[in-house]
């Protein structure tokens, strides 16, 4: 019955591995085909931990920025089709924002890559620090940065009021001082 429970706990992609703890045990005894099993059993465990892992692994690098970890640009794009298509069925209005840091490169020439990193970090904390519902913010590459507002509202102009009511809190949240190895950075 236990090897039963086992077997099926591990044919589900979708719940979390078992512990196993009376299989270990059963694994533990000096000789028989139970155990055998009951090793068998470890081992694929183990062997379907290393391949989920990895799996999350290929998602992340494949759907987000290693150095933000925002979201990169395949997954906004995918975001924008599914938020157009929604807007569409939906019938209300969304918007997007384009976000571009400037004079990066300077920052980048006269300070180094190092500092530029560290700056598109912090950029993309205080960007994860606005919690609102409906947006999703990734980074595109570079010093590029996206925000997609889904269902902002079913009228043009009331959608365009929040619009540019969220542009204004984005601003007023990117432009403090941003301090980077004990320089200050001011951006416009």
């Amino acid at each position: 019955m236990i090897i039963g429970d086992a077997i099926l706990s591990l044919s589900k992609s979708q719940q979390k591995l078992p512990d196993f703890q009376a299989i270990e045990q059963m694994s533990r005894q000096r000789s028989g085909s139970l155990t055998r099993i009951a090793i068998a059993l470890m081992t694929f465990r183990d062997a379907e931990k290393q391949r989920r892992e990895a799996e999350c692994k290929v998602h992340r690098l494949a759907y987000f920025d290693t150095l933000t970890q925002l979201p990169n640009w395949q997954l906004m794009r995918e975001h924008l089709q599914h938020s157009l298509d929604t807007s569409q069925q939906t019938e209300t209005y969304g918007a997007l924002i384009y976000l571009d840091v400037d004079d990066f490169n300077r920052i980048n020439d006269s300070c180094g890559h190092r500092m530029g990193d560290n700056l598109l970090q912090q950029i993309a904390e205080r960007l994860t620090g606005l919690k609102v519902e409906g947006i999703t913010m990734g980074r595109l590459g570079g010093d590029e940065f996206m925000v997609i507002i889904d269902g902002l509202a079913s009228e043009q102009l009331e959608a365009a009021e929040k619009a540019e009511a969220f542009a204004e809190q984005l601003q007023r949240t990117l432009s403090p001082c941003y301090w980077v190895e004990d320089k200050s950075i001011f951006l416009v």
